[in-house]
């Protein structure tokens, strides 16, 4: 498969992913839905993956940002076609594992998603049926110019919610240098790293983890 131009990520570990826990992906932004299926050709028939088509409108579709529903297995699955890949019904169990880390592990994954320039905030909202809600806001600070060339903002995710216990806020420092684009990189570099005619290699120093002391809040 050829390299993506201008972009980043591994096929099927990302959004994909999902199919390990239900057979439908339902993608709901705008006022509108999408659906990624491993039955394509519906569910009497062996199964195929596909998409929609089109979007169709879904009145719980977020104006803005976006929403993913995966329907939980409820049957076992065996590919009959390509890779012999079995997939089996999900439980509670499962559920609440996969929660569970994901609730920890969330801050340190999505913190570098928030830059200055393309999202300088961003939300994420994981909800369970019996523990409740957690809610993670990333924010970021305005680059401030510490050499030619060389810029320091901070990042930070705070975490509020229901659900107990809580984990730990982040905050951190990313210290940022702009290279000349040139050669290949030009179609290499992925935009979010891309500032004109340059792109930035960040590092980030002096991760700290803060506890939230409590009951805490929602955002609203």
């Amino acid at each position: 498969m050829p390299a993506k131009r201008s972009r980043f990520g591994v096929k099927n570990h990302g959004l994909k992913t999902a199919f390990t826990i239900g057979d439908d992906i339902h993608v709901l932004s705008d006022g509108q839905r999408i659906v990624q299926t491993l039955y394509k050709n519906g569910r009497d028939k062996p199964p195929y993956p596909g998409a929609s088509a089109h979007p169709t409108n879904d009145q719980r579709a977020p104006a803005a940002g976006c929403r993913v529903i995966v329907p939980y297995r409820g049957d076992d699955l065996e590919s009959t076609q390509g890779e012999a890949i079995q997939l089996e019904t999900v439980g509670a169990a499962e559920i609440e594992t996969l929660f569970r880390s994901a609730c920890v592990s969330i801050p340190r994954q999505f913190a570098g998603i928030v830059s200055p320039e393309n999202a300088p905030q961003y939300e994420i909202v994981l909800r369970h049926w019996i523990h409740g809600e957690i809610q993670y806001l990333f924010s970021c600070t305005r680059p401030r110019k510490t050499a030619r060339r060389m810029e320091i903002f901070r990042r930070r995710c705070a975490v509020s919610g229901t659900f107990s216990p809580l984990p730990e806020a982040l905050r951190e420092q990313a210290f940022r240098r702009l290279v000349l684009l040139k050669g290949t990189l030009k179609e290499r570099v992925a935009h979010h790293f891309r500032r004109g005619t340059r792109f930035f290699v960040e590092v980030v120093t002096g991760n700290r983890k803060f506890p939230i002391h409590g009951n805490a809040k929602l955002h609203t």
